[in-house]
């Protein structure tokens, strides 16, 4: 008889943040920017203890992700930023990036997991901005318990146009990094 191991992830339970990276002539005018998802909800179905059968399904609102810090040289500056710097960053990605009042959710469904000498290579369905994509990932645990990944999203592969101003002289890159650290 098999038994299914069911566990559904939310932000009580692990991060999911967003990397955004400026470049450009006018980039010393800018941040680095760290985002983070404050609704979703991750369901992993695992049969008889067995990652390689499990079955991984997300649903995160695109009006979730909030702006949490600036990054310089890859470490978090928490006083860069004022609240309402964050807020009008949060309305423009809103609005002109993500155009959440018409794509409210990002799906990700599993199609493959596959277990490796030390991680997992995940393989599935992303729906973002209203175009899906198959995308494949590594997560690593150490226990068991823990996991953690990234991934590497190109924003212009999901109709995505990345912010530019100054006529190219301050932008987002195209590639965004996706981490997460989930304890199930």
């Amino acid at each position: 008889m098999s038994s299914v191991s069911t566990c559904c992830l939310t932000p009580c339970s692990g991060n999911l943040f967003v990397y955004t990276y400026k470049e450009g002539v006018l980039s010393h005018a800018a941040h680095d920017l760290l985002l983070k998802a404050t609704d979703f909800k991750i369901d992993l179905n695992i049969p008889d203890g067995d990652f390689t059968s499990a079955s991984l399904n997300m649903e995160l609102k695109s009006d979730s992700i909030d702006v949490l810090y600036a990054m310089k040289e890859g470490k978090p500056q928490p006083n860069l930023l004022k609240k309402k710097d964050k807020s009008e960053i949060k309305a423009f990605m809103e609005k002109d990036v993500l155009h959440v009042s018409k794509y409210r959710t990002i799906t990700f469904e599993s199609i493959m997991i596959q277990q490796k000498e030390t991680y997992y290579m995940v393989k599935g369905k992303l729906s973002l901005h209203g175009t899906v994509r198959i995308i494949t990932f590594k997560v690593k645990s150490d226990d068991g318990k823990r996991f953690k990944g990234t991934v590497i999203l190109a924003q212009t592969n999901f109709g995505i146009k990345p912010f530019n101003a100054l006529m190219g002289a301050l932008k987002v890159r195209n590639r965004v990094k996706i981490g997460f650290d989930f304890e199930i």
